[in-house]
């Protein structure tokens, strides 16, 4: 979200996206429910928190017995497709329920294809089905690893003294980048950002160009997000830090009257399934927990004293955090420091880090962070040594409690699996030089 203009960054990467806000609803406190993709993308499109759907690296896949958006807007006489670049989100794995086209990299026969050619599909398919009522889902991919921009995108890092970027970042190091290998990443990175706000500027155009924008919802947000050096950690994955969690949240609809409207109360991904639902008039299941920005803008009272949950259980490593108000309490396991090096150890393709290079890997024993938020956002001070007795931190202690039990079955990893993995960057990547 930090790289985005609609939220103060620098660089001009969000043009298209900056636009659509002042027409729009923006959320600047919308957090995912875990940092990685997987257990994200299932509850975006199940309404589902993770203790719920129990999706994560394990052979479990997306249960049948579970009902998607795709499922409720299909059953509701909508047709339905989804176009999905991410490799870790294939429809073997259950995530094309209801959908009656999902083209996924196993039918587009590449990882992480180029957005364009996402939003040419999905164009295309909108031109045969728009007359009837549509639920369509894009997954673009393009401000992900690995940083490839290219053209017109790599401008900011033409900005820069010339070198090779490190497209595949390590996940932690333990001294900082040199500034001229970081500054590059982070301009690299730019330069996707840039490119996905240009292919979701297309769609909206094509939107407007067709006259569907006075009847359709276009709800824009992220899986996860990345990174770039805090903390000494790249990319994402098992970490709980802001840069990782907290995500852009945009909506545009016919139905919100005012616009350019920002809200900065807490929200998360649970709360996607029912605003779209309650958009389309459709019922919202007493399963959800999540509320509807309809409900929520309605009436304020609903989100007081709302906590905000995410975690991440993969690789030995599980971590897990509670936010409310000012405060955020991470919560760190022991970790499982076998499992890690035998996730290492199956693509041996580069030199790896060992597990005790690892800085936040290599603290033995479970542990506690806690940062002010209102004070700290860069998460900075940790506090907990010093205010964790303090009766609002016990609370938040007490109420993540039920989210430290290990509900996931120890992984049975296929070969998909395994190349999906490896083609997002979460084991092993390609090898480069400044590696």
């Amino acid at each position: 979200a930090k790289h985005m203009g609609l939220f103060g960054y620098h660089r001009p990467t969000t043009p298209r996206l900056d636009e659509l806000a002042q027409k729009g609803l923006v959320l600047t406190n919308h957090v995912s429910n875990s940092s990685w993709t997987r257990p994200s993308f299932t509850t975006i499109i199940t309404g589902l928190t993770k203790q719920q759907h129990n999706v994560e690296l394990s052979g479990r896949n997306l249960q049948m017995e579970i009902t998607t958006l795709a499922e409720r807007f299909r059953q509701a006489g909508y047709r339905t497709a989804g176009f999905v670049g991410n490799p870790l989100a294939r429809k073997i794995w259950g995530f094309g329920q209801g959908f009656q086209l999902y083209v996924d990299t196993k039918t587009l026969n590449k990882a992480f294809p180029r957005d364009e050619i996402l939003i040419d599909r999905a164009i295309t398919w909108l031109e045969k089905n728009s007359e009837d009522p549509f639920f369509l889902m894009l997954f673009l991919t393009s401000p992900h690893t690995p940083y490839r921009p290219r053209g017109e995108h790599r401008r900011f890092l033409k900005e820069l003294p010339p070198g090779d970027v490190i497209q595949y970042p390590f996940k932690e190091y333990v001294k900082p980048l040199p500034k001229a290998d970081h500054d590059r990443i982070v301009a690299a990175y730019d330069g996707d950002v840039a490119y996905a706000d240009e292919q979701v500027g297309r769609l909206y155009d094509y939107l407007h160009q067709s006259a569907l924008l006075n009847k359709t919802s276009l709800l824009i947000t992220a899986d996860h997000g990345e990174i770039f050096g805090e903390h000494g950690c790249y990319i994402h994955a098992y970490h709980m830090w802001e840069p990782v969690l907290r995500v852009p949240f945009l909506l545009l609809s016919p139905i919100l009257t005012k616009r350019g409207l920002v809200e900065n109360r807490p929200h998360t991904h649970v709360d996607i399934a029912p605003t779209l639902l309650d958009l389309a008039g459709l019922p919202i299941p007493e399963s959800f927990s999540g509320i509807s920005l309809l409900k929520s803008l309605a009436d304020p009272t609903v989100l007081e004293n709302r906590r905000q949950f995410s975690q991440y259980n993969a690789h030995g490593i599980r971590r897990q955090t509670i936010r409310q108000g000012r405060w955020k309490l991470i919560h760190h396991n022991q970790v499982d420091k076998k499992a890690v090096a035998k996730i290492d150890d199956l693509h041996p393709t580069i030199p790896q880090p060992k597990v005790k290079d690892l800085p936040s890997l290599a603290m033995d024993g479970e542990r506690y962070e806690l940062y002010d938020l209102l004070t700290d956002p860069q998460e900075v001070q940790d506090l907990y040594a010093a205010k964790q007795n303090d009766p609002p931190i016990q609370a938040l202690i007490q109420a993540l409690g039920p989210y430290l039990e290990d509900r996931t079955a120890a992984p049975q990893l296929s070969p998909e699996t395994l190349k999906a993995l490896q083609a997002a960057g979460y084991i092993d990547g390609p090898p480069t030089a400044q590696r």
